[in-house]
This record gives structure tokens, C-alpha cells and sequence, in this order.
């Protein structure tokens, strides 16, 4: 009874209890050190509605990158698993996007700081408000009268170039469903 888990038994847990594939089990369980900084990020999550799926793509893919490419080991990381959860409510409460949440990430992992302390202090909150929205749309309708052309003309396809074309003037900060539709909108009258 006092005996710890082992790592099969560990992971098909994982697959049972927080519902992850095999693949992101085998990935959280092949050190300890990692199936717990996980358990911990969960903890915190569940009471902030935050998935154990979702925890488990920030922590295997973006941490896991970050640790590889500082050949750093888990135990090092200066981001608390406690951490995790807030970055993904961000995104969730779309106060970020999830490119942005990515550099979030960075910057945390390089300061130990808290994601919603360097949103606030690099202004990277995601653009909302209608009124600067529909000036940057505006812009990037008469920056693009080809574009505009061919969308209007039937092909759709164009309206992912224009998307980019206002999260680039945003610097990715603009909602993107936001103003995808205030867009279709602009290009439809």
C-alpha cells in the first residue's frame, strides 16, 4: 500500500482518469518528475474548469520544447505547474490567442513570472473592442483592393489572407473569430 505508483499503472490511469491517449500518457509517465508537475497542474485546473487534455498539450508540446531546446530538465523549469492553468484560462476567456499564449509561455519560462502579470505588462491582451477592429479592417480593405476584388468575385479563400493580413497589422493580437466576422461583414455590404 505504501509502495508509489508505477509508470504503467500511472499511465493507463492517465488514460482513464484525464482521458488522454495513449500517446500523451506515455509522454506525461516516462519520468516521475513529469507525471507529477502534470498531477499538479491538473489539481489547479480542475477548479478553474481548465481540461487535463489541455494542460497536457501545453505541457508536452511548448514546455517540453522549451526544456529541450535549454536541455533542461523538468525539475528546473521555472514555470510552476500551478502556472499552467492560468495561461490556458486565458486563452479560454480569449484575453489571449493561442499564438500569443505561446510567447506568453516563453516569457514565463524564462522569469518564473505569472502569465497574467506579463499579459498586462507587454500589452499583449487580444483586441476585442469593435471600434479598433473595424479601423484596422478598413485599413487592410483599402491596403488590398485586389484581394478585396477576388473575394467579392467568389473566392473565398482570399478571406484567410485578409484575416492575416489584420492579425499581422495587429501583431496577433486581434480576436480572430471577431474579426473574421466583422470582416465577412465589411466585405459583404
Amino acid at each position: 500500500a505504501k509502495m508509489a505508483e508505477l509508470p504503467e499503472a500511472r499511465r493507463l490511469r492517465f488514460m482513464s482518469q484525464y482521458e488522454l491517449t495513449p500517446y500523451d500518457a506515455d509522454l506525461l509517465t516516462e519520468e516521475r518528475a513529469v507525471a507529477d508537475y502534470f498531477e499538479r497542474a491538473v489539481a489547479v485546473g480542475q477548479s478553474q474548469d481548465v481540461t487535463p487534455k489541455a494542460i497536457a498539450n501545453w505541457v508536452t508540446g511548448d514546455v517540453f520544447h522549451l526544456l529541450h531546446s535549454t536541455n533542461e530538465e523538468i525539475s528546473a523549469c521555472k514555470i510552476a505547474p500551478e502556472q499552467i492553468p492560468e495561461l490556458v484560462l486565458l486563452v479560454n476567456q480569449n484575453v489571449i490567442t493561442a499564438a500569443t499564449a505561446r510567447r506568453v509561455l516563453e516569457a514565463m519560462f524564462h522569469s518564473g513570472g505569472m502569465a497574467r502579470d506579463i499579459v498586462r505588462e507587454k500589452g499583449l491582451a487580444q483586441i476585442s473592442d469593435h471600434v479598433k477592429l473595424a479601423h484596422v479592417i478598413d485599413e487592410v480593405i483599402a491596403a488590398n483592393p485586389d484581394a478585396v476584388s477576388d473575394f467579392r468575385n467568389g473566392k473565398d479563400t482570399v478571406l484567410r489572407f485578409l484575416i492575416g493580413q489584420v492579425m499581422r497589422a495587429t501583431m496577433g493580437k486581434a480576436n480572430p473569430n471577431l474579426a473574421t466576422e466583422m470582416l465577412k461583414n465589411k466585405l459583404n455590404q
